[in-house]
Order: structure tokens, then C-alpha cells, then sequence
């Protein structure tokens, strides 16, 4: 199963991530419906949370409010890594929009830097 895990800093509770997150699958399934049927993806408070620092303003993603687990189910069968790695990285620039800190934790995040302009670093835990 290919797998991301996503950081998510936001004052949303985590229904309306949760929602967002799915409103986002079923926006991006227009253009992927065969792809995005497979995946699935669950979003949990993080146990982590740092509440001395303002939403947006972790310097490491594992401090932020939520994160979200997502995976391949059907990887074994007709498994397609670029466009697993395409729908993350739309995933992402979509969450960028309306959340104010969206991190990827996967083995393409230099890819998701290319893609997106920013994924946290140690030099760069910011956006912009």
C-alpha cells in the first residue's frame, strides 16, 4: 500500500478538515475517477499538538493540530505511483488554499517541493 501522511495546522475543528479533505477527493475526482476511488484518507488530532505556538507557526510539522493518513488500497493490483504522487501534490496545493499550514511526510517530498513551491525542511519549516 503507497502511503502519505499529511500536517495540518488549522483552527477548523477536525470534522471540517475531515470534510474539507473529502470535498477536495470529490473536486480532484472529476479528473481521476478510476484513481481517486482507491484511496482513502482519515484525518486524527494529533496527540503532538503544540498549543504554545500560534496556529500556522510550528517549526516542525509533528507539533500542528491534526494529520492525515493516506493510502493505496489496491496498490498489489494496478497500482500507479505518478498518479498517486500527482493527486497528493494537487491534494496539497488545494488544502494550501484554505488551511494555513499543509505539510507531506512521504518518499516524494522533493517532488512535492518541485510541484508546490515549499514542503517543510529544516532550512526552510516556513511557507514564503
Amino acid at each position: 500500500m503507497s502511503y502519505c501522511k499529511l500536517y495540518i495546522d488549522s483552527n477548523e475543528n477536525r470534522k471540517q478538515i475531515q470534510n474539507l479533505v473529502d470535498q477536495t477527493f470529490l473536486k480532484l475526482e472529476h479528473s481521476r475517477t478510476r484513481y481517486i476511488q482507491t484511496l482513502s484518507a482519515v484525518v486524527y488530532n494529533n496527540d503532538n499538538h503544540n498549543l504554545a505556538l500560534k496556529v500556522g507557526k510550528k517549526f516542525c510539522p509533528t507539533e500542528t493540530t491534526y494529520y492525515v493518513e493516506i493510502g493505496d488500497e489496491n496498490e498489489d493490483e494496478d497500482f500507479d505511483k505518478p498518479e498517486f504522487e500527482k493527486v497528493i501534490i494537487d491534494l496539497i496545493s488545494e488544502l494550501r488554499k484554505q488551511c494555513e499550514y499543509v505539510v507531506a511526510s512521504c518518499n516524494f517530498e522533493q517532488l512535492v517541493i518541485e510541484k508546490t513551491g515549499w514542503n517543510w525542511t529544516e532550512s526552510h519549516p516556513y511557507f514564503k
